[in-house]
């Protein structure tokens, strides 16, 4: 089993991040490990996950050793118990300030390729809101976790899956996407979704739960995708708001080119 290399999702909640697990679990040479790594392959209170992750991010790895071997097993676990006999990859989710605690995850397996899911931070901060947070907790936690996303980025190869540009013509950019890091499609070329609600119409947690699973193929992507989807979904943040979030957030909108 140590053959295997993980993937790890660089991500945001509410930022995608399912959407890009479902579609590399669905490479005949991807397991798909589903869940949170930090829920799932992380030991102790969240109140100590965060302070460990906050540690790590200042250059002080404790636990180092205990949080990769714990976090090996789980997904060596999760791995022996799929039949996928070409598969060498693992896909993980990496979300919020557990960005931070990459080194130890790849540490264990020696190796790892990274994915950095983005996508509009005027429209990820409104997620944040709908999920509780307000405007000005939204814009620092944004910055937190791109900062962290962003080391990365620059330390690691990092293949970025920008959300926006898969919505206009899904089957290409996936395409393009496995090539880009090596990997095949399943026999009948189609990657799964799980349909969810966007915008204010998303229940966060009872979507994510009930979702139904569909193979997304060149013959249906149009039932389930537009190019305009991402602009069409309203916003809950008002007009000031928005602007306050943008402004806020400009470089990290020209840093990913939406400005």
């Amino acid at each position: 089993m140590t053959a295997v290399t993980p993937i790890i999702i660089s991500c945001f909640g509410r930022g995608a991040s399912n959407i890009v697990l479902n579609i590399l679990g669905s490479s005949e040479d991807v397991f798909l490990c589903n869940w949170e790594w930090h829920r799932a392959a992380m030991e102790g209170t969240p109140l100590a996950k965060r302070a460990i992750s906050w540690l790590h991010w200042q250059g002080i790895p404790v636990f180092a050793n205990s949080i990769g071997r714990t976090s090996y097993d789980r997904i060596v676990k999760d791995v022996a118990a799929q039949n996928k006999p070409s598969a060498r990859f693992a896909a993980v989710k990496l979300m919020g300030r557990y960005n931070a605690l990459y080194r130890a995850i790849e540490a264990p397996f020696g190796r790892a390729k990274y994915v950095v899911v983005v996508r509009d931070p005027v429209r990820q901060c409104d997620s944040m809101v709908r999920s509780g947070n307000t405007v000005e907790q939204a814009i620092r936690r944004y910055e937190l976790v791109a900062k962290r996303m962003d080391a990365i980025q620059g330390s690691k190869p990092s293949e970025i899956f920008r959300f926006e540009d898969f919505l206009l013509s899904p089957i290409d950019y996936v395409d393009g996407f496995y090539k880009r890091l090596g990997l095949n499609w399943r026999g009948d070329h189609s990657f799964v979704y799980k349909v969810k609600r966007f915008g204010k119409e998303r229940q966060g947690p009872i979507d994510a739960a009930t979702g139904e699973l569909v193979p997304i193929n060149a013959g249906n992507w149009r039932e389930y995708f537009n190019a305009g989807q991402a602009r069409e979904v309203s916003l809950s943040l008002s007009d000031k708001d928005q602007k306050r979030v943008a402004d806020a957030l400009a470089p990290w909108i020209a840093k990913y080119g939406y400005s």
